[in-house]
């Protein structure tokens, strides 16, 4: 299925000069995969240790706008828009997981507030990054500061169920770890590439200087073998010259003449 998806990925960038942008959507689509693969082994905890019909609903609406993104990032390259997307999914699901599902600040609450600061910067740039990173803490602040509530009593570590807890508290960590090699391993390779232009410009400059060089001894040989030849060729002719003058002043005969 990977194979597929390079080869998707691949037509998709075929003319993008930006290589970064094609690793961008990589991990976007990888990123997407995973929350799918994490959502259909929950879902049945959902169901039956959870009341709520939000609460097992709202992974449902997840996963299909997951796969409609899925879709764009295959088969378009508006991978900045996704990602957008994506950042303001994951506030969406800090702003429920405070307010609806079970008031407070979970530990969960708290990985996907970090998981948004590093998705934003790394996917959308400085300016993005601040927006989103505050766009995800205010929710916090004003749950704290105008609400009035206890920033230690209202923390909570653990969901109800074990087992939920414990698959999505890891998906987000490995993803946050994920987001991190891959933003570096990019980074390393951009390094690379312009350590080997650096190189190939360095080489290149190289052989001009010693074309340059060759250009300018080339012309000089041009110059000094006309020179000498003009001077060998000159002096014999007008020796040349000057016996015939004197053989035409001497009052030569029809024949000479």
């Amino acid at each position: 299925m990977f194979n597929i998806i390079n080869k998707k990925l691949d037509l998709v960038f075929e003319n993008d000069p930006d290589p970064l942008n094609k690793v961008r959507t990589r991990f976007l689509v990888n990123t997407l995969l995973f929350s799918l693969t994490i959502i259909i082994l929950t879902l049945p905890s959902f169901y039956y240790n959870f009341p709520s019909l939000f609460i097992f609903f709202r992974p449902i609406g997840l996963a299909l706008l997951q796969l409609t993104l899925l879709w764009f990032l295959l088969n378009t390259s508006k991978w900045r828009l996704i990602a957008h997307l994506i950042c303001i999914m994951v506030g969406g699901l800090i702003l429920s997981n405070i307010y609806i599902e079970a008031p407070g600040i979970r530990i969960i609450t708290l990985q996907w507030t970090l998981l948004i600061v590093v998705m934003s910067y790394y996917l959308l740039g400085t300016k993005w990054g601040v927006f989103y990173s505050a766009f995800s803490l205010l929710f916090m602040l004003f749950y704290f500061q105008i609400l009035g509530n206890d920033i230690v009593a209202d923390i909570r570590t653990i969901d109800s169920n074990r087992y939920t807890f414990a698959i999505i508290f890891s998906f987000n960590f490995l993803l946050i770890m994920y987001g991190q090699y891959h933003f570096f391993n990019a980074f390393k390779l951009t390094i690379d590439r312009l350590s080997e232009k650096q190189i190939a410009e360095k080489l290149l400059n190289e052989k001009l200087s010693q074309a340059l060089i060759d250009a300018e001894q080339s012309t000089l040989a041009k110059t000094y073998f006309l020179s000498t030849i003009s001077h060998e060729l000159r002096t014999p002719l007008n020796g040349v010259i000057g016996m015939t003058d004197v053989l035409l002043l001497d009052n030569p005969r029809e024949d000479q003449s």
